[in-house]
């Protein structure tokens, strides 16, 4: 496997995107929120106008390969979407001689866009290595359907004690064991669904009583 799986704080970096159409769209949904973006196309949707926002700059612009170049300055990620393979070419060819990361929409380039499952407290990234899209798709909607509704809570409640019993525990081995036994108490999964302070309230009460045949509590 040629790719390494690596999530990127995306929220300082621009994303410039060649072309408006459908493409186009799907890449701008994707950093929605979560990156700066730039979108020059001729054409421009009225519903991609409505997305215009401080972080999301649309330019009105004919590009061709006289006129690309500049568009390029201070992206981080690139995606030549147009509807002209050869033009797509030559954007990605300069953007890597620029030193740009590139995104390829019809084939499989040196960065690829995970299918997602992104929750508050958990993201899962799901490639087939740019093979079929569609069945990155599928995994995402089997894995949706297997992970506990209450898993987005228990990665803050996991969180939350593990800052705490930092300072209260040297030993880490003694800390992975106790969070790895909250982890897998089923009644502590119960009362996630119930409620969550009744569920913090029932993993302190554990921790403390599980360390406190060690004498590290008070």
């Amino acid at each position: 496997m040629k790719y390494l799986p690596i999530f990127l704080d995306f929220s300082n970096k621009l994303v410039v995107i060649f072309g408006a159409g459908s493409v186009g769209k799907r890449k701008m949904l994707y950093f929605m929120g979560k990156a700066k973006i730039r979108i020059i196309s001729e054409s421009i949707p009225s519903d991609f106008k409505q997305m215009a926002n401080h972080r999301v700059e649309i330019i009105v612009a004919t590009i061709n390969e006289h006129n690309f170049h500049r568009f390029l300055q201070d992206a981080f990620l690139v995606i030549p979407a147009t509807n002209d393979p050869s033009l797509n070419e030559k954007i990605a060819k300069e953007a890597q001689r620029m030193g740009k990361l590139v995104n390829l929409t019809t084939s499989a380039g040196e960065v690829l866009l995970p299918s997602l499952i992104s929750k508050d407290n958990f993201s899962i990234a799901i490639s087939t290595h740019g093979m079929s899209p569609g069945l990155s798709k599928l995994l995402r909607i089997k894995l949706e359907e297997c992970i506990p509704k209450n898993f987005d809570l228990m990665v803050k409640l996991i969180t939350e004690l593990r800052n705490y019993i930092k300072m209260e525990i040297s030993d880490q081995k003694e800390r992975e064991k106790l969070l790895w036994e909250i982890m897998n108490d089923a009644h502590m999964w119960e009362l996630l669904d119930q409620s969550y302070e009744e569920a913090e309230r029932y993993a302190f009460k554990r921790l403390k009583n599980g360390d406190r045949k060690s004498g590290n509590f008070p």
